[in-house]
């Protein structure tokens, strides 16, 4: 009797905890069924936390034939649209959404209000993450760490760079920033410093209004501070689960503040950027990015920056990233080059 009482207790115990773990069920066009807790789908995957692993499990969306989960997630579309919504059915590639808190935007010309019931298929859904109302939830990001060392002159290089994304129903929030210095003796100190905020609101058919502000400071180009402060519009011309294109435009207030006592300037420019995305390229996930300037207050002045970076994640949530960065100034101050660029290897982790 004290066999089969403890033997409840133990039953119990484990079957409380698992349930209080595993309260999401997938079911796999193979049979397989996997109970846990989803946390999100991104790039065509869709991670669980189960039990039995230390680590969270990719499933391909496309080999899900059922799905159950009573959590809330931030979802996207392939239209560009964007949803705080329950899943109330996905099987038989039928999905259906409950929606439970709708943009103004979407009550006003789409009728929507919380708790209509969307129709969907499973094919145009691009990416959900699981969400509260807590701000961490809605966060994600990633930081990345280089160092390198050398005896000769006593070199000291180090390097950190970091993303983060905040992600609401009508709008995101992005934060980049990027930190080189080298101390070397018999050399003068490098140091360079770039950093930006970008607010993004979405339109219909996937366009987008956006603000986004810029820092640069670099020893080469004698910038001891510029602010590029821009506001304009853009539109995802590719947006899937393995590649992202977009393409904005818009106005630049840019404020520079240069080094060796050389007098400030501030000049209006139109700005035309692209940013284009793969994911998972036999592991690898790729992006490009290029901005140009071309200035209304001074004659024949053009600028660009252009960024490339591959990234490889190797184990768990960690990745190693190679990039590159370069600034153009077609007339840059007294004493400063026109180009500068710089080529970073970090270790990093995602969050």
């Amino acid at each position: 009797m004290k066999y089969i009482a403890s033997l409840a207790f133990w039953f119990f115990f484990i079957f409380d905890g698992m349930a209080q773990i595993a309260s999401d069920s997938l079911f796999l066009m193979d049979g397989t069924i996997l109970i846990g807790k989803i946390k999100s789908m991104e790039r065509g995957d869709l991670n669980i936390d189960v039990p039995f692993s230390e680590n969270n499990i990719k499933v391909k969306w496309d080999l899900i034939s059922k799905m159950v989960t009573n959590q809330k997630f931030l979802l996207s579309t392939n239209s560009g649209e964007h949803y705080e919504a329950d899943f109330l059915r996905f099987e038989n590639d039928e999905l259906d959404i409950l929606i439970s808190n709708p943009s103004k935007r979407q009550s006003n010309k789409m009728n929507l209000s919380k708790g209509d019931t969307l129709h969907l298929k499973p094919n145009e859904v691009l990416q959900f993450y699981e969400i509260s109302q807590d701000f961490i939830s809605r966060m994600s990001g990633e930081i990345s760490l280089g160092f390198n060392l050398a005896r000769s002159n006593k070199l000291r290089q180090y390097s950190f760079r970091g993303f983060a994304t905040y992600n609401a129903n009508s709008w995101a929030l992005f934060g980049t920033m990027n930190f080189i210095q080298s101390r070397q003796e018999q050399a003068n100190p490098i140091e360079r410093f770039d950093s930006g905020i970008t607010g993004l609101i979405y339109l219909p058919k996937e366009w987008y209004v956006m603000a986004w502000v810029n820092f640069l400071k670099n020893n080469q180009q004698l910038l001891e501070l510029r602010i590029d402060s821009k506001v304009g519009f853009g539109k995802f011309l590719i947006n899937q689960s393995k590649s992202m294109w977009m393409v904005q435009t818009g106005l630049n207030f840019n404020n520079e503040e240069f080094m060796n006592e050389l007098p400030p300037n501030s000049s209006l420019e139109g700005v035309l950027s692209t940013s284009l995305s793969f994911y998972d390229v036999e592991g690898f996930d790729i992006l490009f990015n290029m901005i140009f300037y071309e200035s209304f207050s001074e004659k024949d002045r053009i600028r660009s920056d252009f960024r490339i970076d591959l990234k490889y994640d190797f184990y768990k949530d960690f990745f190693v990233k190679i990039g590159s960065s370069f600034n153009y100034d077609s007339k840059p101050t007294t004493g400063a080059t026109p180009l500068d660029y710089v080529i970073q290897s970090t270790l990093g982790w995602n969050f």
